[in-house]
């Protein structure tokens, strides 16, 4: 789909060293046009937006349920003990099994973990929600970083991940209003956690769609798999 000249744009930029191949790597005005890309920010700022909202919120949630202000800021301490414990096993398995499919669970699990929360009612079932949910949620920054250079690129990945995150960076800030306003009018968090489990939902089928993009013909065959 690009001439030959542009097709140059996409530079070998850096080599891996157990392949001996060089990398493909976009430029930011070749990556806007692939789908893949807004698919990527459109997944993952819904995703974000989730998770910020349910960080903001979930302590007054607890409350609201039932359990005790102790129990629900422990809830918030085993919710991040285990973020940093899983995220150890992340960056081993990002080294290992595809990012695409890594990512695709963190999606699903976190959909999941909507269904979780809106089903607490005792602390022991709190506490494993918080496991579940950090251990998800550790993954899904160092999976976005990689899954941005793995489809496009370390050589341009500065600029392609500049631009793409204001947006992703916004939804994060203002998710989190809507289920203030919706407590406040109901009285209840149930419809804000809602509608972030299809929220999630959606951003799980968005990223599904985002298949890796295709190098132009032209590229390839100038660049990948060229020796050292």
């Amino acid at each position: 789909p690009y001439p030959p000249k542009i097709c140059t744009a996409l530079c070998a930029t850096s080599v891996a060293a157990s392949t001996g191949r060089r990398e493909i790597s976009w430029p930011w005005h070749l990556a806007a046009r692939t789908p893949t890309l807004w698919l990527l920010v459109a997944a993952l700022s819904l995703a974000t937006a989730a998770i910020s909202a349910v960080s903001v919120h979930r302590i007054p949630y607890l409350q609201d349920v039932g359990l005790t202000a102790a129990v629900a800021a422990a809830v918030v301490t085993v919710s991040g003990t285990s973020a940093i414990v899983t995220k150890m096993g992340w960056g081993f398995l990002i080294e290992r099994v595809p990012v695409r499919y890594l990512l695709a669970l963190c999606f699903v699990a976190l959909t999941a973990g909507i269904l979780m929360m809106l089903s607490i009612s005792s602390a022991p079932l709190a506490f494993g929600w918080a496991l579940w949910w950090g251990g998800f949620v550790s993954g899904l920054v160092p999976l976005q970083s990689v899954v941005f250079a793995t489809y496009y690129g370390r050589g341009f990945l500065g600029g392609i991940r500049g631009r793409v995150q204001p947006p992703i960076l916004l939804a994060q800030a203002l998710a989190p209003l809507l289920p203030a306003v919706i407590h406040d009018r109901s009285g209840s968090y149930g419809l804000a956690f809602w509608a972030f489990f299809g929220v999630l939902a959606a951003s799980a089928v968005l990223f599904f769609l985002a298949r890796p993009p295709r190098v132009p013909e032209a590229a390839t065959t100038a660049v990948m798999g060229v020796p050292r």
